[in-house]
C-alpha cells in the first residue's frame, strides 16, 4: 500500500504545484491587459465565493476522505447529502451578497453558481483519494488549470472585464467537475462498500465534521485577520512581501499534504503503523534538502522576482522552518483523525490556530511580515509539543524525530559552507541537492525497504534494473 501512497502523491503534488502556477501566470499576463480596477473587482467576487465555500465545506471533504477509507456506503452518502445542501445555500448566499458589489444579474448568477460548485468540488476529489484514484482528480485540474488561462484572455480582449476575468477563473471547474464527478460514480459502483453503521451514526458524522471545521475557522480567520493586520500595521508593500514568503513555503508544504491526503483513507482501514514510518521517512528525505537549500540561498532566489521582495527572505526562512514542525505535526493528526479521535483532533487544532491569532497583532507590529510568519512558528511549535506527547506517550507510534533533525543537521551546516564558499545557487542545485539524497542514502537513512517501495511506485518497468545497480552500490545495509 504505501507504494500507492507515494504514487498517487506525485499526482496530487502536481496537481497542487500546478494549481499555484496556473494562477500565477493567470493573474501576471491579465495585468499587462486590463486595469487594476478590473482585476480587483473580480478578486471580490472571488473572494466571496471561497471565503463562503472555506465557511459551508464543513469539515465534510476530509470526513468523506476518512469514511470512504473505512468504506463506509451510509457515511459517505451523509455527508454528501450535508454538502449538496451546504452547496445550494452557499450558492443562494453568494448570489444575493453580490448584490452589493454589481447590479449585473449575469454576474451574480455566476458567482452564485460558481460559489456552489466549489463547495461540491473538494468532496468529490476526496472520494477518488479515498478510493485510492487521485490520478483522474489530478490529470481533471490540470486540464482546467491550462484551459481556464487562454479563456480568460479571450474574453478580457472581447471587453467582458471583471466579468471576462471572473468567468476565467471559474471555467476550470465546468471542465474538472464533470470529469471528476463520471469518475466518481464509476468507482463508487465498482467498490465494494461497507453498510455497517450505528446508531450513533450522525453524532460521530458530527464530530468528524466540526473537529475539522471549527480549527479550520479559526485558521481560515487568522489568515484574513493577519493580513489586515499587517495592512494596517505595516503597508501594503509588506503584505505583498509576507504573500510571496507564504507562496514559496507553500510548494514545499504541498509535498507531506500529497502523501497525508492518501495516507488518511489508509490509516482509517487498517493498523499498519509500519507503512505510516516509511511515508513519514520518505517525505523527510525529499523535502528537507530542499528545505536547506531555499533557507540558504533564498536571498538569490528572490532575485528572481525583483529586488523589493528581498524583504521577504526572513518570513520564507521562518516559515520553512514552521514547515518542519508541520511535517511531523500533520502526520500524528492524520492518525488520530483516522483513529476516530475527533475531540482531542479539534481541541489541538483550536490551541493551536488561537496561539496564532493571538500573537498576529503584537509580533506584526513588531517584526511585519517576519512577526506573523513567527506567529505561525510559535502556534505549530505549542501543536508540536502536543502531538510530541500524543506521539510517544499515549499512541506509542515512536515515529523516529531523527528522521526531521538527522537531515536538517546534515544539509543545512554543508549548504551554508557552499553558500560561503561563493557558489551561486544555479551550481549548487544542479550539485548540491543530489549529492545530498545519496549522502543521506548512504549513510543510512533511507531503508532498503523505502528503496522497494520507491521502485515500485516510481520506477518504470524496464529501468528496474538500472535503479538497483545504482541503489546497491549505494544504500546501507
Amino acid at each position: 500500500m504505501a507504494e500507492q501512497i507515494v504514487r498517487g502523491a506525485i499526482w496530487v503534488y502536481a496537481s497542487l504545484i500546478l494549481f499555484s502556477i496556473a494562477g500565477f501566470i493567470y493573474w501576471i499576463v491579465l495585468t499587462k491587459i486590463t486595469t487594476p480596477s478590473v482585476l480587483g473587482f473580480a478578486s471580490v467576487a472571488l473572494g466571496i465565493s471561497f471565503t463562503l465555500q472555506s465557511i459551508l465545506d464543513l469539515g465534510v471533504q476530509r470526513a468523506v476522505l476518512r469514511y470512504t477509507g473505512t468504506r463506509s456506503r451510509k457515511h459517505v452518502k451523509a455527508l454528501f447529502l450535508v454538502n449538496i445542501v451546504a452547496a445550494l445555500t452557499g450558492g443562494a448566499i453568494a448570489s444575493i451578497i453580490s448584490i452589493t458589489i454589481t447590479n449585473d444579474t449575469v454576474f451574480r448568477l455566476l458567482i452564485g453558481i460558481t460559489t456552489t460548485l466549489l463547495i461540491v468540488e473538494k468532496p468529490l476529489t476526496m472520494l477518488l483519494y479515498g478510493l485510492m484514484k487521485p490520478k483522474i482528480p489530478a490529470i481533471a485540474n490540470i486540464l482546467g488549470h491550462i484551459i481556464r488561462i487562454p479563456i480568460g484572455i479571450l474574453l478580457v480582449i472581447k471587453g467582458l472585464g471583471s466579468l471576462g476575468v471572473y468567468l476565467g477563473y471559474a471555467s476550470r471547474l465546468w471542465i474538472t467537475i464533470p470529469i471528476i464527478l463520471f469518475f466518481a460514480i464509476k468507482y463508487s459502483t465498482k467498490t465494494q462498500w461497507s453498510d455497517n453503521s450505528n446508531d450513533n451514526m450522525f453524532k460521530e458524522l458530527f464530530m468528524a465534521s466540526i473537529s475539522q471545521w471549527l480549527p479550520g475557522m479559526v485558521y481560515n480567520l487568522g489568515n484574513w485577520l493577519g493580513v489586515i493586520i499587517l495592512y494596517i500595521s505595516a503597508s501594503t508593500s509588506d503584505v505583498s512581501y509576507y504573500y510571496i514568503a507564504f507562496v514559496l513555503a507553500g510548494i514545499v508544504q504541498a509535498i507531506y499534504r500529497s502523501f497525508n491526503l492518501l495516507l488518511l483513507p489508509y490509516l482509517a482501514s487498517s493498523n499498519d503503523v509500519e507503512s505510516l514510518r516509511i511515508i513519514f521517512r520518505i517525505y523527510c528525505l525529499i523535502s528537507i534538502p530542499i528545505i536547506s537549500f531555499i533557507i540558504v540561498y533564498i536571498d538569490q532566489l528572490l532575485l528572481l522576482l525583483r529586488q523589493e521582495y528581498l524583504a521577504s527572505t526572513s518570513a520564507t526562512r521562518i516559515l520553512l522552518l514552521d514547515t518542519i514542525l508541520l511535517m511531523f505535526n500533520n502526520i500524528v493528526n492524520n492518525y488520530m483523525y483516522a483513529k476516530g479521535m475527533y475531540v482531542k483532533v479539534m481541541l489541538i487544532g483550536i490551541i493551536q490556530n488561537v496561539a496564532k491569532v493571538v500573537l498576529y497583532y503584537p509580533l506584526s507590529i513588531i517584526l511585519a511580515g517576519s512577526g506573523v510568519a513567527l506567529a505561525y512558528l510559535l502556534g505549530d511549535s505549542l501543536a508540536y509539543v502536543i502531538l510530541l506527547y500524543y506521539s510517544y506517550v499515549k499512541l506509542k507510534l515512536s515515529i523516529p524525530l531523527e528522521n526531521l533533525v538527522y537531515p536538517l543537521g546534515l544539509t543545512l551546516p554543508v549548504v551554508y559552507v557552499i553558500r560561503y564558499l561563493g557558489i551561486a545557487w544555479t551550481i549548487a542545485s544542479i550539485i548540491l541537492l543530489p549529492l545530498s539524497y545519496i549522502v543521506l542514502i548512504r549513510l543510512g537513512f533511507l531503508k532498503r525497504s523505502d528503496a522497494e517501495v520507491l521502485e515500485k511506485a516510481l520506477v518504470p518497468y524496464r529501468l528496474k534494473n538500472m535503479y538497483w545497480r545504482i541503489m546497491d552500490k549505494i544504500i546501507a545495509d
